[in-house]
C-alpha cells in the first residue's frame, strides 16, 4: 500500500527539478492537431488544470458539471481576449497561483464555499485561455479553439475525477499531492521573478 502511493507521488516530487521551458511539445500549425497539444505542451499549464479539477473533485464533487460548464466559457473567453490583443495583467502570476491555490487548499483540508470558489477558479481559468490566446499562432482558427479547450477539459477532468476518488479513500495522499502541488506552485512564481 505504502509502496503503490510513494511510486504514485514520486513523479510529482520531480517536476520542479524539470527546466522551466514552456510549451516544448508546441510544433507548428493552426489546426486541431495542434490546438490539441498545446495545453500538454507546458508544465504550468498542464500541472494547473489537473490541479484545479483535483481540488473541486474533492472539495465540491457535486457541482462538477458547475465547474466544467463555468471553466470552459472563462477559458473560451480568455482565449479570445489573448487572440484579439486584449490585455490581462498579471495572466502568468494568475496561472502560478491556480497551481499554488489550489495545492494549499488540499494541503490544509480547506473548503472553499462555492460562492467563492467559482469566481476564484474561473479567474484562474481565464488566465490560462488568455495566455493560450496569446500563444497562439496567428492563424489559429475554430479548429484550434476547439482543440486547445477540448485537451484543457480533458485534464480538467482527469484532476476531478482523481479528486473524487481519493476523497474518501486516503485522504493523505490528497494532502501530500496538495504539498507537492503547493511547491510547483512556489517554484513557477519564483520563475516570474527570475
Amino acid at each position: 500500500m505504502l509502496k503503490r502511493t510513494v511510486t504514485g507521488i514520486l513523479p510529482m516530487l520531480l517536476l520542479p527539478a524539470l527546466p522551466a521551458q514552456a510549451h516544448v511539445l508546441a510544433g507548428t500549425g493552426a489546426g486541431l492537431a495542434a490546438g490539441i497539444l498545446h495545453p500538454l505542451s507546458g508544465l504550468d499549464h498542464l500541472v494547473a488544470l489537473f490541479a484545479i479539477g483535483l481540488w473541486w473533485g474533492h472539495a465540491l464533487p457535486g457541482h462538477v458539471r458547475l465547474l466544467a460548464a463555468s471553466c470552459a466559457l472563462a477559458l473560451s473567453a480568455g482565449m479570445l481576449a489573448g487572440l484579439n490583443g486584449l490585455a490581462l495583467p498579471m495572466a502568468e502570476t494568475g496561472i502560478a497561483l491556480s497551481v499554488l491555490v489550489p495545492g494549499l487548499l488540499l494541503a490544509t483540508r480547506l473548503h472553499l464555499p462555492l460562492a467563492v470558489g467559482m469566481p476564484v477558479f474561473g479567474w484562474f481559468a481565464l488566465n490560462h485561455g488568455y495566455v493560450h490566446g496569446l500563444e497562439a499562432p496567428v492563424s489559429a482558427g475554430a479548429a484550434y479553439g476547439l482543440g486547445l479547450i477540448g485537451t484543457s477539459m480533458v485534464l480538467l477532468g482527469l484532476g476531478t475525477a482523481a479528486g473524487m476518488y481519493r476523497a474518501g479513500r486516503r485522504p493523505v495522499v490528497l494532502r501530500l499531492a496538495g504539498a507537492v502541488l503547493a511547491g510547483v506552485g512556489v517554484w513557477l512564481i519564483g520563475g516570474l521573478a527570475a
